[in-house]
């Protein structure tokens, strides 16, 4: 049995402020994409009261609510923000959140924060300098990105504590290379970001919440979801592959380019879930897409019109399938960003690689 079916819509997109230095008799100006940047755009982003058609953005625990909740925190905020962290407008039995955090040293504990790149085969140590991405369950106010979990215990079955999986690593050092931009598109229970820099390159994109749909009716949580985060972590050209769904004959990925929405035990891509039920709060795996689907620009139908692939998944370990990601779909390669219509109407939007030329996509529908 499916879950309700998502409906996306997309912020109004965020450019990173200029600010200006000097050195001696000369100044300069520049775009800040720091760390702390990220976490005042991601924050601002979701203070919109518009969608950026327009269209009325409701917050809060109120009839009719649309849009997700942020808040923020550090010693001061905006100079010296450390978290940013969200609630959703539709709060089911399993109580998550989102959070994003950056940490200007390394902490005491740095040893013992889950760090899903670390967990899950990568090259990346403990927690330190950098940007951090986690999805909570079971969760209510925050306490501390330094914890396991890092939010207090919000849900209302008896029994169940906070569960955290770990950190997605989305950026090591103060900042993420050469930002221009971030689009944000959320839906009632799943965000996805897009990180672009000044060449209009996806840096890097990241898919966070309830993304998975077991489509049975004896898998899942609770609330019939599943869990988890998929982010495209580091990769040494530093960007998104055009073909990143091409898992072979790639020589963007052979170049070291990122993946997305699959596993790679190397640093170039990680996809988590919370294992369903589990009595070990936190339990999870990775999962990788049942197929690698290749697409072309020219994947359409006779009268033109735009087909669309559900995505499934396995477990990365096991090969048990684990489900479909939700209203996340194969379309053909276009440029991300580009704005589907039906009439006057916006039907959806193409996520891909780069924003100024075409390349594997995936579709979000709006309606």
């Amino acid at each position: 049995m499916s879950l309700p079916a998502l409906k996306w819509k997309m912020l109004p997109e965020y450019n990173f402020p200029y600010v200006i230095s000097k050195t001696g008799n000369f100044g300069s100006i520049a775009i800040s994409s720091t760390n702390i940047s990220v976490l005042n755009g991601i924050y601002s982003s979701f203070t919109s009261s518009i969608y950026h058609d327009g269209t009325s953005r409701i917050t809060g625990s109120i009839s009719g609510s649309t849009g997700w909740t942020f808040y923020i925190s550090g010693s001061p905020v905006l100079t010296n923000t450390d978290v940013v962290y969200g609630y959703p407008p539709t709060i089911t039995s399993m109580s998550q959140s989102v959070l994003f955090v950056t940490s200007q040293g390394n902490p005491s504990n740095s040893g013992s924060i889950r760090i899903l790149n670390r967990q899950y085969g990568g090259t990346y140590g403990t927690f330190s300098i950098g940007l951090y991405a986690g999805v909570s369950t079971n969760s209510s106010t925050y306490k501390n990105y330094t914890f396991t979990p890092p939010m207090e215990t919000g849900s209302a079955i008896l029994g169940n504590s906070s569960s955290f999986m770990g950190y997605a690593s989305l950026a090591r050092g103060g900042n993420m290379s050469n930002l221009t931009s971030m689009r944000i598109y959320e839906s009632d229970e799943c965000l996805l970001f897009l990180f672009i820099n000044n060449n209009g390159n996806i840096v890097n994109a990241l898919l966070m919440g309830a993304i998975i749909d077991s489509e049975l009716t004896n898998y899942g949580e609770l609330d019939g979801r599943i869990y988890g985060i998929s982010s495209t972590e580091f990769n040494s050209s530093g960007y998104l592959a055009r073909n990143w769904n091409c898992s072979s004959g790639n020589s963007e990925l052979a170049a070291g380019g990122g993946r997305f929405l699959t596993s790679n035990l190397a640093d170039r891509c990680k996809t988590a879930y919370y294992i369903p039920n589990t009595k070990v709060p936190g339990s999870s795996s990775l999962v990788v897409q049942v197929s690698d689907t290749a697409m072309s620009s020219s994947f359409s139908t006779d009268s033109e019109n735009l087909p669309k692939l559900p995505i499934f998944v396995k477990d990365y370990y096991t090969g048990r399938f684990v489900g479909r990601y939700r209203e996340v779909q194969y379309i053909k390669n276009t440029v991300s960003g580009m704005t589907f219509n039906n009439n006057t109407t916006i039907s959806g939007y193409a996520i891909g690689a780069s924003t100024l030329s075409s390349s594997n996509c995936v579709f979000l529908p709006r309606i």
